[in-house]
């Protein structure tokens, strides 16, 4: 079967149009805003400075601070249930948790 040559001419023009149109997607940066260079030094420092939270204190040293407290509350709630246990006292959550 043999195809036009009209046809074939339509075909191969659509077909580079396809991968003309496709290629210019693929080589826009969606993240650059036209008018604005890239800059490259204030990027890197942006990075290296890292997360921060809204009072200006780095997020790791906050998680550190969290990290002591879960550790300091754990120790006193164990504290607790030994002197509990040690005056003889019924082991309940109220003597774990000092609601009493």
């Amino acid at each position: 079967m043999r195809i036009r040559q009209s046809t074939r001419l339509y075909l191969s023009a659509l077909l580079t149009l396809i991968f003309l149109f496709a290629s210019l997607a693929v080589a826009q940066d969606p993240d650059e805003k036209p008018g604005r260079p890239d800059n490259p030094a204030a990027r890197e420092a942006w990075f290296r400075k890292g997360r921060q939270t809204r009072n200006g204190e780095p997020a790791a040293k906050m998680l550190h601070k969290a990290q002591v407290a879960k550790m300091q509350m754990r120790a006193a709630r164990l504290h607790r249930i030994q002197e509990a246990a040690a005056i003889g006292a019924p082991l309940t959550d109220a003597a774990a948790t000092n609601n009493t």
